[in-house]
């Protein structure tokens, strides 16, 4: 069969079986990832399933980290208060100084630079710069194109 026989009624209970792992889906059928995914998003019912599946997963991610913090895990408080408590200055930052603590100095180079060149001169037309250096103008000729008259 061309889609590995997927169904709607199978790769929603499978996907329900596992937590919305579309691979394992693909694994059972014996076909890609991203066939699953394919056959999924052109089908609202398992487009809806997919998404119902993930909002689980991320409800028993969130039931697990709580565990941790209210079993003392300092890991889990540490990542809480940063992701949770940033209003109570629980936040992640970076200060830069100088040596000793000093203020930082970064200097100012002004940097002269050229033209860009390209391949073959300066982008952009080349003008010539008085009417002695500029070329005959040369008209195109019928036969060049291939027709004769």
């Amino acid at each position: 069969m061309k889609n590995g026989g997927l169904t709607v009624e199978g790769v929603g209970a499978l996907l329900r079986e596992h937590d919305g792992n579309m691979a394992a889906v693909a694994r059972h059928y014996g076909v890609t990832r991203q066939a699953v995914s394919q056959f999924c998003a052109s089908r609202e019912t398992l487009k809806a399933i997919f998404a119902e599946c993930r909002e689980a997963m991320k409800d028993t991610a969130e039931s697990s980290l709580h565990r941790k913090v209210r079993e003392g895990e300092s890991w889990a408080v540490c990542f809480y208060l940063k992701c949770q408590a940033k209003d109570r200055g629980y936040v992640e930052r970076t200060e830069l100084t100088g040596p000793d603590g000093a203020p930082l100095v970064v200097p100012y180079i002004e940097v002269a630079r050229p033209e860009k060149i390209g391949p073959i001169g300066p982008i952009g037309p080349i003008r010539p710069t008085s009417p002695v250096e500029a070329a005959p103008e040369v008209k195109p000729d019928a036969t060049a194109r291939g027709s004769q008259t």
